[in-house]
């Protein structure tokens, strides 16, 4: 888990271990995004590795993205078959809220995973999700964590 950039003067493609940064911000279309490793931080079910996370709320709970990929083999059979004729990446995004110990626990951007970590909010939460219906998923939960 690194980062790749291009240096800005010899535009010489350079990368940077997980392990020797602590923050990164990065500013588009006049938004900040920041990321941070997962060193140090305590999840329920441990990671296997140090690990880059955009921080998407930093309170009153923090909410996390690690963006992550899944590689899907191909398995061509013949030209006249319904198959896969390439290898593929398919983004798999997990992310996490800090509960009130601390501790960070994996959820799923919908009304059920949300209400079982947050149980006195579930009509908040119910709405938030009932009211805007084509709104993308991390969005909302994204301004529902700003009004808790």
């Amino acid at each position: 888990n690194n980062i790749l950039f291009t240096h800005p003067k010899n535009m010489q493609l350079m990368e940077l271990p997980s392990d020797v940064v602590k923050e990164l911000i990065i500013e588009k279309e006049g938004k900040k995004l920041k990321f941070t490793t997962t060193k140090g931080v305590i999840f329920k079910k441990a990671l296997k590795e140090n690990k880059f996370c955009q921080i998407l709320v930093e309170e009153p709970y923090q909410f996390i993205k690690i963006p992550g990929k899944l590689f899907i083999e191909a398995n061509f059979k013949g030209p006249y078959s319904v198959d896969r004729r390439y290898d593929e990446y398919k983004p798999e995004d997990k992310y996490y809220i800090e509960d009130k110990n601390n501790v960070f626990q994996q959820v799923q951007l919908n009304k059920r995973s949300l209400a079982k970590m947050f149980p006195g909010k579930k009509e908040l939460i119910n709405s938030s999700f009932d009211d805007n219906p084509g709104e993308d998923s991390e969005e909302i939960v994204i301004s529902l964590l700003n009004k808790f």
